[in-house]
């Protein structure tokens, strides 16, 4: 009899699972599971994920794993709206590994589909392309003599307007007492009855024109 009630208490707090029961699966198994689901599971669903669903997760992921899985379902895919979601997943891990898959998508009968393998195509050739700084604004390249492209020489004793790019695009208008140097002008400007003299970067100088003796 106390071995019939040690079976009972021990049948009641121990759970028998099935030998071949698996424990539920963890973000670890996530891709995996989404590979399976692409492989193997419906084309649309309510209850369960579906090709559309393991595709835009793949593509989430961030796995490289999935390209060729992806690139092999782009080309035998039937349906139109599955193989641009795949599209658009390729183009999220922007890999270089799916750049044949999605060329050949490029003739795909359906629009959106080529649409999509284009963009990715244009996002993995962003990936791929370094990236450059602005070039500095260089000045001109013949300061010293002229301070713009065709402007005149700067003559010592002579009048000019420069027109600035920088200082809100201001212009500046002086005798120039002698000839710029190390890409700089001393610029003497009339204040009243007085001048001042002024340095002036030429880098920083867009245009020069000559101005009439009579306007100094």
């Amino acid at each position: 009899m106390r071995v019939v009630v040690l079976l009972v208490l021990v049948g009641g707090l121990v759970r028998c699972a099935p030998a071949d029961e698996k424990p539920p699966a963890g973000p670890a198994d996530a891709f995996d599971r989404m590979v399976a689901v692409l492989k193997y599971g419906q084309l649309n669903s309510f209850s369960k994920p579906a090709k559309e669903d393991a595709a835009v997760a793949l593509g989430l992921l961030g796995d490289e794993r999935a390209v060729p899985v992806l690139v092999e379902h782009l080309a035998s895919e039937e349906d139109d709206h599955l193989r641009f979601e795949i599209a658009k997943a390729l183009g999220w891990l922007r890999s270089p590994k799916a750049v044949a898959g999605l060329e050949k998508a490029l003739k795909d009968p359906d629009e959106h589909v080529r649409d999509a393998a284009a963009t990715a195509l244009k996002e993995i050739a962003k990936k791929d392309k370094p990236v450059n700084p602005a070039p500095a604004r260089q000045p001109p390249a013949n300061v010293g003599r002229e301070a713009a492209p065709g402007g005149p020489p700067l003559e010592p004793g002579k009048t000019y307007r420069l027109t600035l790019v920088r200082a809100g695009g201001g212009e500046l208008v002086g005798k120039a007492p002698a000839a710029p140097a190390g890409g700089w002008v001393r610029v003497e400007v009339r204040r009243g009855d007085k001048r001042v003299a002024s340095w002036v970067n030429l880098g920083a100088v867009e245009v020069v024109t000559s101005e009439p003796e009579g306007e100094k």
